[in-house]
Order: C-alpha cells, then structure tokens, then sequence
C-alpha cells in the first residue's frame, strides 16, 4: 500500500512516526462544517421530537428541539442565499454572452 492510497481506518501518529503531515493529511474529511451541522441538527431534531411525542412531554420540553432546529434553519438559509446569489451570476454571465453572440462582429 502507498502513502497515497485511501486508507479505510484512521493511522495513529504515535503507531507510525515515519508518516508526515501528508499522509494525515489524506485522512481529513472533504466534507464541509455546514454538512456536519446540518445531519447532526437534523439527527438530534428527529430524535428528540420523536421521544417528546412518545413521552408525551410538557411545553416546556418543546424547546429542546426548537433549540436543535436554529443551527439548522441558519445553516439551510446561508447555503440557499449562496444558491440563489450563484444562480444569478450564471444567469447574468449567459445573458451577457447571449447578448455579446447577437451582435453583429462580435467574435464571429
């Protein structure tokens, strides 16, 4: 197995001091913060609605999952404005070139 090929199970430091930075490096997650929060939230949202429900909690105990839903919701509005500014983007590029193909000279 080479140093750069994936490995299924985390290498401890300490095992293999010949390993550099690089190695380690391949084993750190190309995930995003935000997905990280979005299926924890999400997970902790689930279960602690479905454990009031079975519980059959008071009010009070209501804001347990009020409270996992904000990161959640802010998480989901901050990828959507990054979305729709995106979007927008693309849209103004296609239209320039659209515009920039009808006009007669333009590159053509």
């Amino acid at each position: 197995m080479s140093s750069f090929d994936p490995r299924l199970t985390p290498v401890p430091a300490a095992a293999h001091p010949e390993l550099t930075a690089a190695d380690f490096a391949s084993l750190k997650s190309t995930v995003p913060h935000s997905t990280h929060i979005l299926v924890g939230g999400v997970m902790l949202l689930f279960f602690t609605t479905a454990t009031l429900i079975t519980l059959q909690a008071g009010l009070l105990w209501w804001l347990v999952p009020v409270a996992f839903a904000v990161p959640v919701v802010v998480v989901l509005a901050q990828r959507t404005a990054r979305v729709n500014r995106s979007r927008a983007s693309h849209l103004a590029v296609a239209a320039a070139l659209r515009e920039a193909a009808g006009r007669p000279g333009a590159g053509q």
